[in-house]
């Protein structure tokens, strides 16, 4: 039953992150909570729901939040499913595909998300929704904004149209509007970005230690911070494709489930991303919003 397995492989994740001894605030999960695509007949509802089932089957879930936003996976053929089993706070009509599924906000800790359903390519959507929530809300520590599908991964989706749409118009938009961190799914491999910026928000701060390797602390950053999660379940996994991109400071499949933590000071954002084999380190590093101290 390969379903069954992929249970039980998630659930591991979940248990896994939540019996670390850290507190955490939330979970996080980037969209795709179930693969199945709801036909349009209605025909295949019995094995969407069992997913469903699969990705709440744990018990420890009832311990943490859950924040949650919509994959293309839960969005097939636009139906009321996902709204269904997911109820977002605050959800506006701004990209929505249907009722209930639009952009969203919500803050934690000094800092601000903003959640985008990017199976709606409304740039313009997308936009308003930013300055919007922006302007009721302008004093968070850190802004930042979350979808599925990754504008600045490594794996096969980075050249279809709808990325590419995606990475065109939000990009400059990012930049524009100060977001300090992008996080994002879709792709199946683990990749952070250089620090992205520039008049078309596409230019990409290439900045390494003198060894070559990437920083792990980055002062005053003067762009985007963009980071792309590797799957969770380990259901399905992308090879990076052999194309180098520029922007790309760190990139990483091993083929074993990752899952990120995030914490948060005033000064410092920091992503550190783990494998669930060893829980052994994939990738860290820190935002600084000073400038380094002089040694």
């Amino acid at each position: 039953n390969m379903l069954s397995a992929k249970v039980d492989v998630w659930t591991k994740t979940v248990n896994e992150v939540l019996s670390d001894g850290t507190d955490y605030s939330f979970l996080f999960s980037l969209g795709d909570q179930i693969n199945e695509y709801y036909a349009q007949d209605g025909s295949n509802l019995s094995k969407v729901e069992s997913e469903y089932s699969g990705f709440f089957n744990n018990e420890n879930l009832q311990s943490i939040a859950l924040a949650t936003l919509v994959g293309n996976h839960d969005n097939g053929n636009n139906s009321t499913l996902y709204t269904e089993h997911f109820q977002m706070p605050g959800v506006t009509s701004y990209g929505q595909n249907r009722e209930g599924d639009g952009d969203y906000s919500f803050t934690y800790g000094g800092v601000q998300f903003m959640v985008l359903n990017t199976s709606n390519l409304s740039i313009a959507d997308h936009k308003a929704f930013l300055e919007d929530t922006l302007k009721k809300n302008p004093n968070a520590n850190w802004n930042v904004v979350s979808f599925h599908k990754s504008i600045y991964s490594v794996a096969s989706h980075v050249t279809e149209g709808d990325i590419v749409q995606l990475r065109t118009g939000l990009s400059p938009i990012f930049k524009q509007l100060g977001i300090d961190v992008v996080l994002q799914g879709h792709d199946h491999v683990y990749a952070r970005s250089y620090i992205m910026g520039g008049e078309d928000g596409m230019t990409a701060d290439v900045q390494k230690n003198e060894d070559g390797t990437a920083l792990t602390d980055i002062y005053q950053p003067n762009g985007v911070q963009y980071v792309t999660l590797n799957s969770g379940s380990g259901s399905k996994f992308y090879k990076i494709t052999n194309e180098a991109f520029t922007y790309t400071a760190v990139q990483n499949q091993e083929k074993v489930p990752n899952y990120s933590k995030v914490s948060v000071t005033p000064d410092t954002f920091t992503v550190t991303t783990y494998r669930t084999s060893d829980q052994s380190v994939v990738d860290t590093f820190t935002l600084h919003k000073n400038a380094k101290d002089p040694e």
